[in-house]
């Protein structure tokens, strides 16, 4: 699971992690939500903004030029309320042997991103 603070916006990076998930075993992305040292801190997303992510996922995730494929479906992306604010909940399932590496952009070199112990890492392509 990872957590993205989307105070300033729509994060970029959210996109590395999609990517990260995408090309291990999946997982939920929580947009609206900062880790910091263990500790959770909403953003406080009102309804509305909240509903422009969720437009913003989808018009991306069906975008080839901002992401190589768009594997969740519609029942795995939800928006929740947590007291005075509102998150977006994504999974990201793990991509087919076929579809594999999902990549940021039109170019799989320097845009694919993995997840291991450690976190989210680039992966290295070999051309």
């Amino acid at each position: 699971m990872g957590f993205k603070s989307a105070n300033g916006g729509f994060p970029g990076s959210f996109w590395e992690s999609y990517s990260a998930f995408a090309n291990t075993n999946g997982g939920t992305i929580v947009l609206g939500v900062a880790e910091k040292n263990g500790r959770l801190f909403f953003d406080g997303l009102t309804e509305e903004t909240a509903t422009q992510y969720k437009k913003n996922f989808w018009d991306c995730a069906h975008n080839r030029g901002k992401i190589s494929a768009c594997l969740p479906r519609e029942s795995d992306v939800k928006m929740a309320q947590i007291d005075n604010s509102y998150i977006l909940i994504c999974y990201i399932p793990r991509a087919s042997y076929e579809i594999r590496p999902v990549y940021i952009g039109s170019n799989p070199f320097g845009n694919t991103y993995r997840r291991n112990h450690e976190g989210i890492i680039a992966a290295r392509m070999q051309r």
